[in-house]
């Protein structure tokens, strides 16, 4: 009974989606709505604009070769390429690289051969989707091909046929009206910022486009207010996203100034924040710290987004609200996630990303990365997705679910704050998390804890916290995980410590410390195995020490350089019988220092 009742709820859903399509359409061709697409044609791109993101090559090289595989099939380009259009482009990521003209770029970038197969192929779309289909112009496709197009107007117009361009141009504005009508309605909140960017792109290079270039500044105004904390950091916290919008920004105001318009003042504000917070994730080597399904990204595309157009903004180092932390001293970074700031949860629905990655961090020397995250597993099959996104696939803490356990452990992290003091010595950084227990508070102990960062050498650190901003949480009454962060002046010494305060039987048995290592690290266990000796690079040498009994090297992936999994290392500290500051309290204590500074 109850499965034909689920049945039921399929078809039903299945119909009301068949019938939404068929009223979407019947709008869509209806000779009213054809009319409001009407308007001026254009005779030429009053601007044209530089996309700065590096274009992968090998996609082009495939094309030419006739081959290309997408979602798992093989795509023949030896045949017209309308027919590989009806016959693949209805689903998947087959129709975004076709409708969206993803090719486009790769093709432009493989020399005269690239650009002459791209012309053919833009002349066979035209013939086959001119005109208005719910398919191929569908407002997120729509608004990367006109951003495509814009991009690459002369590999798709060339100036020589003028019939041919005419009707490009035509094509083209009558697109961005449609997009000006259709772009709220798209459901991703960022693919809707990023088509209210396109939009205004597309609507500034093509003259007589104005009253579309108001209905987009309208609704990037709106997303931008939606999408963007106070600090700047778009609420996906994902530093590839943030540089996506970041580079879009700066193409719309490049726009408006090379065309003698005055940005709006919205655009320039919002601009200023959001390149002042994609400055916090910028390491020595120029690319980006990977949080949150993210990558290394292009270092080139960072390089132009931190221009300082609308002029200069001074980087923060923090950003309480999106929830990230940089310390830096001399040739050393740290970049720490401390989660999104109370407060902000209904904007974090936003965003369809999830990792439980609060309290990792990334640290550099220089141009070399040491300690970083696993990184993104969307683009991998099976399983890695989730596994990714795991606090294990994190260097924060973890915990060990030991299958052979009648009662495994299950443990939920609830929010976290967090302060930062520094002074001349160095820079702390404190975060405070809960720990429950499928949902229900663990053993409490209702103290306050110390507020200094200490090690196993016998060095203590200490930073004034008196007047700083506290977190909601300063007394701690449930089991909690406390970390702490300290960079000395020099940059040659980053300690930490880890407090479970409060903790049950199960997860002071289980918890684990990890720290992946980049794949460029070299690490050995010390002889007397309560150190690692690590080797970078650059030949620099670093020595991570900790209190802990058991530490061990165990096998790691890192996906961060936007390729397949790449074999690392990882540092994992475990055990029982650790320094306590109460009875019940486990305390690891835990530093990087270069070697050759002693």
């Amino acid at each position: 009974m109850r499965d034909r009742t689920a049945v039921k709820a399929v078809m039903k859903i299945s119909m009301a989606s068949d019938i939404a399509e068929r009223v979407q359409r019947a709008w869509g061709e209806s000779p009213f709505y054809q009319s409001k697409l009407k308007g001026p044609a254009p005779d030429r791109f009053v601007f044209k604009p530089e996309y700065p993101f590096a274009v992968d090559q090998t996609l082009g090289q495939l094309i030419l070769a006739n081959s290309i595989d997408l979602d798992g099939g093989l795509a023949d380009y030896e045949r017209e390429f309308h027919q590989t259009v009806s016959r693949s482009s209805k689903y998947g990521e087959f129709r975004k690289f076709l409708h969206g003209f993803v090719w486009l770029s790769a093709l432009a970038s493989v020399g005269e051969k690239g650009q002459v197969k791209a012309l053919s192929l833009a002349k066979a779309w035209f013939a086959e989707h001119e005109k208005w289909s719910s398919e191929s112009w569908a407002p997120d496709l729509t608004a990367e091909r006109l951003f495509a197009l814009c991009c690459y107007s002369d590999v798709v117009s060339p100036s020589g046929d003028i019939t041919w361009r005419s009707r490009v141009l035509t094509s083209m504005a009558r697109q961005t009206r449609h997009l000006a009508n259709t772009c709220h309605r798209i459901e991703c909140p960022e693919n809707r910022l990023n088509s209210a960017l396109s939009l205004c792109l597309t609507a500034i290079c093509l003259p007589g486009c104005q009253e579309a270039l108001e209905r987009g500044f309208e609704l990037l105004r709106r997303e931008l207010r939606l999408q963007l904390r106070i600090d700047g950091g778009h609420v996906s916290r994902n530093p590839s996203q943030q540089l996506q919008i970041v580079v879009r920004l700066q193409m719309v105001f490049v726009a408006l100034q090379a065309t003698q318009r005055q940005p709006p003042g919205f655009l320039t504000h919002m601009l200023g924040r959001a390149r002042s917070h994609l400055d916090l994730f910028r390491l020595g080597d120029g690319r980006l710290a990977v949080f949150n399904g993210a990558t290394e990204d292009d270092a080139k595309a960072l390089v132009s987004a931190l221009q300082r157009s609308s002029g200069y903004e001074e980087p923060t180092g923090f950003a309480k609200r999106s929830g990230f932390q940089r310390l830096e001293a001399a040739r050393s970074v740290v970049v720490v996630d401390v989660g999104a700031g109370n407060g902000e949860a209904d904007l974090a629905q936003l965003s369809d990303v999830r990792y439980a990655g609060t309290g990792s961090f990334y640290f550099s020397s220089g141009k070399c990365r040491i300690i970083v995250n696993c990184g993104p597993g969307e683009a991998l099959p099976g399983d890695w997705e989730r596994l990714l996104r795991l606090p294990d696939a994190h260097t924060t803490l973890s915990f060990l679910n030991d299958q052979k356990d009648a009662r495994p452990v299950d443990v939920v992290f609830g929010s976290a704050a967090h302060r930062r003091a520094e002074n001349d010595g160095g820079q702390l950084l404190e975060i405070s998390r809960a720990i429950t227990n499928n949902g229900l508070p663990l053993n409490g102990t209702g103290r306050k804890r110390s507020r200094q960062v200490t090690n196993d050498w016998n060095k203590t650190s200490s930073v004034d916290l008196n007047g700083l901003d506290r977190g909601p949480n300063n007394d701690i009454t449930f089991a909690r995980h406390l970390r702490h962060f300290y960079l000395d002046a020099s940059g040659s010494d980053l300690r930490g410590q880890d407090e479970l305060v409060g903790v049950c039987g199960p997860i002071g048995a289980y918890w684990r410390l990890r720290f992946h290592l980049h794949p460029s690290v070299k690490a050995s266990l010390a002889r007397d195995g309560r150190s690692v000796l690590l080797a970078l690079p650059n030949r620099e040498g670093w020595r991570f020490r900790s209190n802990c009994k058991k530490i061990s090297i165990e096998k790691s992936v890192y996906t961060g350089a936007g390729e397949g999994p790449i074999p690392s290392e990882q540092i994992v500290l475990s055990g029982s019988g650790l320094e306590n500051s109460f009875p019940g309290d486990i305390l690891v204590k835990w530093g990087f220092q270069r070697i050759d500074d002693g």
